[in-house]
Parts: structure tokens; C-alpha cells; sequence
């Protein structure tokens, strides 16, 4: 540490680790149809290490969560019908009340209104 600190100022290299990234973005048919492929591998190990680990049951569920987001996102659905109105939705693989599979809902889909009462499933 004390090399990095006797050669540069402390600003300068906060600049140089802010735009520092470990990541192979010439891949780019997995960010044309993932919009979460960058934190995939951070996503899909514990979800891997589970099922290596869990003899999943006959019976399974699957339950939609629709989370509140307010920020930029290319992964966030308008549904005028709620109060917060930007959403996230993810989806849950549930057995016998242990969650086996959460994915992010990616996709542009948008339902009529007629529709939308019996999109939750309840």
C-alpha cells in the first residue's frame, strides 16, 4: 500500500479506481438479452451451491414479488395501478417454505388493464 500512496495522490487514484473494473464486456449477446448479466456469476453461485444441496420436493410454488424502485434502471415496469408506480418484479421458486430459485423479471412485457387484476396469481 505504501507504494500506490508514496507515488500518486490520494485523488488521483480514486479516479483511477472509480472507472478500475474486472469485467469481459466484448461478450456482448449476454447483455442483449440479460440486463443483469454483469452480477450474474454473483447471482448464480449461492442459487448452484443450494441445489447441489437440497433434493427439491414434487410439489413447488412459484411467487412474484414486485419491489418499489425509484432509480434509473432498463429493468423497471410502470404499473399505473399502484401507488409507487416504477416497479421491479422478481420471481421465487418456493418448496416447503425455502426460496430455491429468485430471478429478475428482465422482460418488457405490459398487460392490459383488463389483465392486470389476475397477473399476481391470488
Amino acid at each position: 500500500m505504501d507504494l500506490v500512496a508514496d507515488s500518486m495522490p490520494v485523488n488521483r487514484f480514486k479516479k483511477i479506481r472509480r472507472f478500475l473494473h474486472f469485467k469481459d464486456n466484448s461478450d456482448t449477446l449476454s447483455f442483449q438479452n440479460d440486463h443483469v448479466a454483469g452480477i450474474r456469476p454473483v447471482i448464480d453461485a449461492p442459487y448452484e451451491a443450494f441445489c447441489s444441496a437440497v433434493d427439491p420436493e414434487e410439489y413447488q410454488s412459484v411467487h412474484e414479488m414486485v419491489i418499489p424502485f425509484k432509480r434509473c434502471s432498463s429493468i423497471k415496469r410502470y404499473l399505473p395501478n399502484l401507488e409507487t408506480t416504477m416497479t421491479v418484479t422478481m420471481k421465487k421458486r418456493v418448496f416447503n417454505h425455502v426460496s430455491l430459485e429468485k430471478r429478475l423479471d428482465c422482460g418488457r412485457h405490459f398487460q392490459k388493464k383488463s389483465e392486470q387484476k389476475y397477473a399476481s396469481g391470488c
